[in-house]
């Protein structure tokens, strides 16, 4: 079959990577740099080829054109309206299974660039044992907490954990999604892993679990770092000896609007355990409960401000070579009782 030439350019645009979603344009007969833009369906095409949009049949052998600038699909044709994207790469849940979709979303994240989003629609995106490690400037966006869903079986030896589910940097969001860790060994398990990361690094609206069978469980693990989380929830249970819902080591991070929760550990709980670290923590709940010992907030060699907070558990320390304590701010982080330095 010949091609009509104003075919062209949409067929080699399908064939460059339509069906990811990302940035792309087209020739001389309609230029494609983002927004919305008509498509033309000619449904008289006798073509046996399957055409698929983002993985959807939009005709059986129909050939598909973008029309020139201004103008409007045939009156024969059928009128698509589609959406091209110059800075977001759009992940949708297309694999054969969970996992094939979890390789889909790392794909989209090794070709992510500074300054882009990678946008995750709502499925389940399971990485196995592979961590997603976001890029410096790069954003990952999913479609709302308990609509998308990320989850590995991440396990190590180390009680220090060097990965997690996802793996968080500078100057870079994770928003609108539910990380997990549901690891089944008898090891470490972690949902959100930073290290050395700044006060750029964001996580918000998230629902952040581990839940797996382990010596230890951790929801997040702040490795010197000092990220905002923000309106998210934060939850370690499983673990057969000691779960906590934030370990801080020597890192300040700031948790504004949310909820910490660790249970289930036969030893300890923690929903916040601190070491040489000073978070600040503002309009939260921070609760713990079973084992044989469980502390809203566990300081060692630490300082934790807290203000318009609620702890659900007893607060408890131990010996260190810095001050300890746990104190009360008001709204505008003046101390109330006791103040710490």
């Amino acid at each position: 079959m010949k091609l009509k030439p104003y075919y062209l350019g949409l067929v080699l645009l399908i064939l460059l990577g339509l069906t990811a979603s990302s940035a792309f344009g087209v020739g001389t007969a309609g230029t494609v740099t983002g927004g919305t833009f008509p498509a033309c369906v000619d449904p008289a095409n006798t073509s046996t080829s399957t055409v698929k949009i983002a993985g959807k049949q939009v005709a059986p052998g129909g050939l598909v054109r973008v029309p020139p600038p201004n103008a409007a699909c045939l009156p024969s044709e059928t009128t698509l309206k589609l959406n091209s994207y110059v800075k977001t790469i759009l992940v949708s849940p297309t694999g054969a299974d969970n996992i094939a979709n979890g390789t889909l979303l790392q794909n989209a994240m090794n070709n992510a660039t500074a300054g882009m989003l990678v946008k995750v629609e709502p499925g389940t995106y399971d990485l196995v044992t592979t961590p997603l490690i976001m890029k410096q400037g790069v954003d990952l966006e999913g479609s709302g907490e308990g609509l998308t869903t990320i989850t590995s079986q991440i396990n190590i030896t180390n009680a220090q954990p060097p990965a997690g589910t996802v793996v968080i940097t500078n100057s870079s969001e994770v928003r609108f999604l539910t990380i997990s860790n549901l690891g089944n060994s008898i090891n470490y398990h972690t949902a959100v892993y930073a290290s050395g990361v700044d006060k750029t690094a964001k996580l918000s609206n998230l629902t952040i679990t581990t839940s797996g069978i382990s010596d230890q469980n951790y929801g997040i693990f702040n490795n010197f770092s000092s990220p905002t989380i923000l309106n998210s929830t934060v939850t370690a249970s499983g673990s057969n000896t000691q779960n906590y819902g934030i370990y801080n080591y020597g890192s300040e991070p700031k948790i504004l609007n949310s909820t910490i929760t660790a249970s289930g550990a036969s030893y300890q709980n923690a929903g916040i355990l601190n070491y040489t670290s000073y978070p600040i923590i503002q309009n939260s709940t921070i609760t713990a409960s079973d084992g044989s010992f469980y502390f809203s907030i566990f300081n060692t060699s630490s300082t934790t401000k807290v203000a318009g907070s609620q702890l659900g558990a007893p607060v408890g320390s131990s010996g260190g070579l810095a001050f300890i304590c746990v104190a009360s701010y008001n709204s505008n982080f003046v101390a109330l009782s006791p103040t710490c330095t």
